[in-house]
């Protein structure tokens, strides 16, 4: 399976819930590492590339902040669209209009 760094990553939601965010790293932090690779590997990171190639998480974004939180530095991800030859304007209007922002 494909990972990438999640410190690569750029958000396409403003906000996001701590409380979630919180829980998910408490979840996280009682698992054995076993454990913890078969939960990361269940949820694939949903990915679309933007402009400069940049990768942009259309889903599991409390995932992504929870697993950044206990260092985990990788993390298998699902590439949705390729949207890098877009410009900006029409790469967010793109994502607005398929309701991933």
């Amino acid at each position: 399976m494909k990972t990438l760094a999640l410190a690569s990553l750029h958000p396409t939601q403003m906000t996001h819930g701590e409380r979630q965010i919180r829980q998910k790293v408490d979840a996280y932090h009682a698992l054995n590492k076993h454990d913890l690779e078969m939960a990361i590997a269940e949820k694939p990171i949903a990915v679309v590339l933007g402009p400069q190639g940049k990768a942009y998480v259309i889903d599991h974004h409390h995932v992504t902040c929870a697993l950044l939180r206990i260092d985990v530095e990788r993390a298998p991800f699902v590439l949705v669209a390729d949207l890098s030859s877009l410009p900006a304007s029409e790469f967010w209007l793109t994502l607005e209009n398929r309701s991933w922002t």
